[in-house]
């Protein structure tokens, strides 16, 4: 009794997913290998313009060998009836490669999160700065209050008189530290007051209403990442990392279905015979004819070891068959080489 023995075959479409994460383990790989590379300067060319590493290019070249045989040694390792050492040899090398290339993708997105991070921090730096420096302009503008038009309050000023006298002691109202002088250049330096406080506010509402655009076009501060959201982060990085490289190899396992294959028997080229168990006698005539029978099914000479197999009887009997399938004018027998070519004669 023959053991089936399973194969296994992955249709087209499962290449497309298989492929992609591949491909997104290698460059991974590879990026990861370059930037630790690149630090070797003393292996640092430049073509053009552009420096180019070498350390980092001879990494990238086997960290793209690496993603390429993690998927063949766990194809290797989890073949069903294949070699056991060969297996075994095949999951510890996948079982290695495969925690490198875990390591690389999933650093690669732990570095993609700091980046992240470290923009969000900047933008919240800028949004904070502007918007100090807006709130104490608009502060400044609303401590103006509502003055008049500084035309306005410039015409009343020239409308305003006061005595020369008072005036000229004063130092034009420069000096009011005497309380008839003071009482005197009052209504003039409320208006110089109001007419400071107009020129301000003149001034300080371009400078609001840029200000305000300008907070404006940064959009809303982003919010802080909280501890919790920081530990998500990291663990969705470690997962999605795992994902890929788990679909770059395992992923011809996964996608593949599995068919039992029942390996070929000599007795399926043979003559077709009485059942086990029945009592048939067989005659001479029938070997005869079970020799005719299977050469004209090969179609072609074959050797005393095939002819066996194809009987499906020992080299002993099928040469002492052929013998007499020779001295019956069946068959015929020419020397290739080492063996004997056995063919069918013309008679039959």
């Amino acid at each position: 009794m023959n053991t089936p023995t399973m194969r296994w075959r992955v249709s087209p479409a499962a290449w497309v997913p298989i492929s992609l994460a591949i491909v997104a383990e290698s460059v991974s790989n590879g990026l990861r290998a370059y930037a630790l590379g690149a630090h070797l300067e003393r292996f640092t060319i430049t073509v053009g313009a552009h420096p180019v590493s070498v350390a980092g290019l001879v990494l990238v070249l086997a960290a793209v060998a690496v993603s390429l045989s993690q998927a063949r040694a766990a194809w290797v390792a989890l073949t069903p009836s294949g070699p056991a050492r060969q297996r075994i040899v095949a999951g510890i090398g996948a079982v290695l490669l495969l925690s490198i290339s875990i390591t690389a993708m999933a650093s690669h997105i732990l570095e993609a999160q700091r980046a992240k991070v470290s923009d969000e921090s900047s933008a919240r730096g800028r949004y904070d700065r502007a918007k100090a420096v807006h709130d104490k302009k608009a502060a400044e503008l609303a401590a103006l209050g509502t003055p008049r038009p500084v035309a306005v309050i410039q015409a009343e000023v020239q409308r305003t008189r006061i005595d020369m006298g008072v005036w000229n002691r004063s130092k034009q109202c420069s000096d009011i530290s005497r309380a008839e002088t003071k009482a005197a250049c009052q209504p003039i330096l409320d208006l110089y007051k109001e007419r400071g406080a107009a020129a301000s506010k003149a001034e300080l509402e371009p400078d609001v209403e840029r200000l305000r655009q300008e907070l404006a076009a940064l959009g809303p501060r982003p919010e802080q990442e909280t501890a919790s959201e920081g530990v998500v982060a990291g663990m969705w990085a470690w997962i999605m990392g795992l994902g890929v490289v788990l679909v770059a190899t395992f992923g011809t396992v996964i996608f593949a279905s599995v068919e039992a294959v029942r390996p070929a028997t000599a007795n399926d080229n043979a003559m077709p015979g009485p059942k086990p168990g029945a009592s048939v006698p067989v005659t001479e005539a029938d070997h005869l004819a079970g020799v005719v029978t299977v050469l004209r099914r090969a179609d072609r000479p074959v050797s005393n070891q095939e002819l066996a197999r194809m009987l499906g009887v020992s080299e002993a009997t099928a040469t002492r068959r052929t013998e007499d399938a020779v001295a019956a004018g069946l068959v015929t027998k020419v020397r290739d080489g080492r063996q004997m070519a056995i063919s069918l004669a013309a008679a039959a």
